[in-house]
């Protein structure tokens, strides 16, 4: 397994831009947030379909370009997906252009032919937020926030049911830590409204939600003064280092250049991994199981991304369908094994060659995979090992011989999980030391995003807002970012 880098590229025959451009409606255009996709699969892909490929900064921008035409596939968070919808510019999702196999009594057989087939396919955590989106988009990467910080443990984060106002309250307490522009977050109005809104509703004690209630610029402001109200802000931290390029933040904090950040788990396990720059980084900094922590809070932000089409364009519907297959759907329907397989000779330098679209995209991008096969805390790849558990438990109810040769078939078959055999790789080492095998748990829990039972996902997932609440939520956080940070 080669390391995996987030790097910029450029592709032979993909024409690439950077915003909104004025681009044909016969002109196959493909629109993405930066990073966000594996550049060898994006190459596979181009091979099929000529494409244009253009990326945005935020949803609003993604919008405005479904809106004027500009694009025909595009990569949206969920509220972004409802808007879209609710404005008549989805086109709806046809899962049975997909031609997915069901999985009935460990076989496949029919066709998958609408999104409650579908479901199948995915973790029960998407079919928990997914619900009707599911007919006008197809999942393609989870995400919740969480917070990073390098050097010794604070106890006050220990623990399972730590909050958002304690994280807080921690970074202000261990402000020697953190000032002086060591403390990171991502550039985003929406994202840390969200974040301000849940400090805000736990310091009242009253339910958790990431959506707001107002649409005063007042009402923005004093929500975004949570965090100044705990104490977050430039009196005590000096200066915080904000900026909407995440990989910045995710190089920062892998090379401990920044000591604490507020990022996506999916940016957190990547810098855990090293980010771009690991082998620039002196041996002293690199993350490792004592140096490197991801606290996952009781309540955080959740984001889950679609793949959506453009209703204008229904001349590409063939070919936005097959694109949306190569980058998400490819392997759904095969079992773990079956998406571990490479092609040494394609391969790059950068990226494994898998033969599958879907775990190609996911061995490079590293959010979490909604789909099942990937996913799964019992028979997805990421936590293979937990099968292997359940394989040797039956072994011990066999008899003597029959154990021999199961175990000797199991020498031959077992494999390490999908982290373990990356950090292996990076280190260049046939086993892990303690802190390397700290830091593979810490990536492995990381990965996965669970609530409370008590908890509604429904709270914690950004839904549509008007225009009005819009521009005083953006107003609001640039007069916070000037006062306060």
């Amino acid at each position: 397994m080669k390391k995996q880098l987030k790097y910029w590229f450029s592709l032979m025959g993909l024409t690439m831009s950077v915003g909104l451009t004025a681009c044909s409606s016969n002109q196959f255009v493909f629109a993405n947030f930066e990073s966000y996709v594996s550049p060898l699969l994006l190459e596979r892909a181009e091979a099929k379909q000529p494409m244009t490929f253009l990326t945005y900064p935020t949803n609003e921008k993604l919008i405005n370009g479904f809106a004027n035409n500009t694009y025909t596939v595009a990569v949206a968070s969920s509220y972004a997906v409802s808007e879209l919808q609710q404005q008549g510019h989805l086109l709806p999702i046809d899962w049975a252009k997909f031609n997915l196999k069901k999985t009935q009594n460990g076989s496949n057989q029919a066709t998958i032919q609408n999104k409650e087939d579908a479901k199948e396919l995915f973790t029960k955590e998407i079919g928990d937020i997914s619900g009707e989106l599911l007919n006008w988009g197809v999942p393609y990467f989870l995400q919740d926030l969480v917070f990073v910080y390098r050097g010794e443990k604070i106890q006050e984060l220990e623990g399972q049911d730590v909050t958002w106002s304690t994280i807080i309250k921690a970074i202000v307490n261990h402000k020697d830590r953190f000032n002086n522009n060591r403390l990171a977050l991502i550039d985003d109005a929406r994202t840390i409204f969200s974040l301000a809104n849940v400090v805000h509703h736990e310091v009242k004690n009253t339910t958790v939600d990431v959506n707001p209630t107002g649409s005063t610029l007042n009402y923005f402001g004093n929500v975004y003064e949570s965090f100044a109200n705990l104490g977050l802000k430039r009196d005590n931290l000096n200066t915080l280092f904000v900026n909407s390029d995440s990989n910045i933040i995710i190089n920062e904090l892998a090379n401990g250049r920044r000591q604490g950040g507020i990022v996506y788990n999916g940016d957190a396990v990547y810098a855990a991994l090293g980010g771009d720059l690991r082998d620039e980084i002196n041996e002293n900094n690199l993350p490792n199981g004592d140096n490197f922590h991801i606290v996952q809070p009781k309540h955080s932000p959740v984001a889950l991304d679609f793949l959506i089409i453009n209703q204008q364009q229904t001349h590409f519907r063939d070919a936005a369908h097959q694109l949306i297959y190569q980058l998400a759907l490819e392997g759904a329907d095969q079992t773990a094994e079956e998406l571990l397989k490479t092609d040494e000779e394609k391969g790059t330098s950068d990226e494994d060659y898998y033969t599958y679209g879907a775990m190609q995209n996911f061995s490079y991008v590293n959010y979490v995979s909604p789909l099942k096969n990937i996913s799964d805390e019992t028979t997805g790849i990421v936590f293979k090992e937990n099968k292997q558990a359940d394989t040797k438990r039956v072994v011990k109810q066999q008899s003597q011989s029959e154990q021999q040769s199961e175990s000797a078939e199991k020498e031959e078959t077992e494999q390490d999980d999908f982290y373990t055999a990356t950090l292996k790789s990076l280190l260049k080492a046939d086993s892990l030391d303690d802190k390397a095998k700290k830091l593979v748990d810490t990536i492995k829990k990381t990965y996965k995003i669970k609530k409370a039972d008590n908890i509604n996902w429904a709270n914690l997932i950004e839904k549509p807002i008007t225009p009005l609440q819009r521009s005083n939520l953006t107003l609001s956080w640039l007069d916070f970012k000037q006062r306060f940070w």
